[in-house]
């Protein structure tokens, strides 16, 4: 295996969300509630009260695992949604109904686990309390449109706003607009008190835009996701506009608490780094927000200006806007990497990963890339023209044919892209 790669799938295991949860969480003394010590936070349950376990995201099921291990006995019941996979999840996971729901788009599967979700929700009563687990993912998989647009519609805006080139905030405003349960809606739902744990997909952590905020007062309006919509779209539907609403933005938001984030993740892969190789490690603590195609060109920049042996770590989600109708297979991750092989091609004494940690890269079955000077030449080798690929977004096909893909399968994690630049 690549040493970017062992670093990468170590860091990974580093990062397991139950054992983030697990080493968070202890049972209170006599199994009456839970405490989380590192936030000086615990909840007591009072009278006849019960302890209930919800959740969405990409991380759910993993998250879930790690509350039973340390609170299990405590659980009286609950619904987790997570990602369908290749992998059949189970149908319970000890008291707790497992549902899965369709990411990135939402489908009639993520419809129907909601309405579960909120069924098992309205069974809480005000004694109780519910932990639910929120990890990025979430905004597809937990999912009611508004009165006046179907599902597919929803979906196909989402849809459109990514290819646009537009960052999670704004995608997550609109979905915010158009949803009953997004934007802090989801609180009506709990008759008790709720503590949301919170794995962050998204720069700066804002609970508000992470699952697009489903127990956040909303800061954001109906003329902002108008605004956005009118801007990114060239037509954007009318019903679609009609549908949006505003949000609830005066209601109190329950605890959050977060176990771990991009930052967390980077902070792991450097020091693994340093652990796996003998290099310089450079850990860069700002997230990535640039697009893709101008982050390349810097990347480039750092290689042709190294001094010394280093390994540059770096994270986020670089924007790679779609202007193609018709695009083919790849993602930001693969993108980039391939994008950069190209300004490099040739060049020796470098090599570049950029994967995402759920293990999902765009539209295929990849978490990333991993280039170095010969890439290209090895792809064309394979009779792949690197510059077309490119300019048919189909970096997938590329990095194929010259045994470049970083294959992970769903990992049950999302702690955003982690990038690794190894400089000789």
């Amino acid at each position: 295996m690549h040493p970017l790669e062992n670093i990468f799938r170590t860091t990974l295991d580093r990062c397991a969300p139950d054992w983030l949860v697990s080493s968070k969480l202890e049972p209170r003394d006599g199994d009456r509630g839970f405490a989380i010590p590192t936030s000086r936070f615990d909840v007591k349950l009072a009278g006849p009260g019960h302890l209930w376990m919800f959740g969405a995201g990409k991380a759910a099921l993993r998250m879930a695992q790690g509350v039973l291990e340390k609170l299990g006995p405590q659980i009286r019941g609950g619904v987790i949604i997570m990602p369908d996979g290749a992998t059949p999840p189970p149908s319970k996971l000890g008291p707790v109904e497992v549902m899965v729901g369709s990411h990135p788009h939402p489908t009639e599967k993520s419809l129907a686990s909601t309405r579960r979700l909120l069924e098992i929700a309205a069974m809480c009563t005000a004694n109780d309390h519910a932990l639910f687990l929120l990890s990025g993912g979430a905004s597809a998989l937990l999912v009611s449109p508004n009165d006046g647009i179907t599902l597919a519609e929803k979906a196909e805006v989402a849809r459109a706003l990514m290819d646009s080139g537009a960052p999670i905030s704004e995608l997550n405003t609109v979905r915010k607009h158009l949803s009953q349960v997004k934007g802090g809606r989801l609180i009506s739902k709990f008759r008790c008190g709720v503590t949301v744990l919170v794995l962050s997909d998204v720069a700066g952590n804002s609970v508000a835009t992470i699952g697009s905020g489903p127990f956040v007062a909303d800061l954001t309006t109906r003329a902002d996701a108008r605004r956005i919509l009118e801007s990114r779209l060239s037509q954007p539907s009318i019903r679609v506009l009609a549908a949006l609403t505003e949000t609830p933005q005066a209601t109190a938001s329950p605890r959050h608490v977060l176990l771990a984030d991009g930052h967390e993740m980077a902070r792991v892969a450097a020091q693994v780094a340093r652990e796996q190789t003998t290099v310089n490690v450079i850990l860069n603590e700002t997230p990535i927000e640039s697009g893709a195609l101008g982050l390349a060109a810097d990347y480039a920049a750092t290689v042709a200006d190294r001094r010394q042996p280093q390994l540059l770590v770096r994270f986020g989600e670089p924007i790679l806007r779609i202007t193609r109708a018709q695009a083919g297979r790849g993602g930001r991750s693969q993108h980039l990497a391939l994008a950069l092989a190209d300004h490099l091609r040739g060049i020796p004494g470098w090599s570049f990963l950029a994967a995402g940690t759920d293990g999902i890269d765009g539209n295929n079955d990849a978490a990333g890339g991993l280039v170095d000077g010969g890439t290209c030449q090895r792809a064309e080798q394979a009779g792949v023209n690197v510059a077309q690929a490119l300019a048919r977004f189909d970096s997938y096909s590329a990095l194929l044919a010259a045994g470049a893909l970083v294959r992970t399968g769903l990992t049950g994690n999302n702690l955003q892209d982690l990038h690794l630049l190894r400089c000789d």
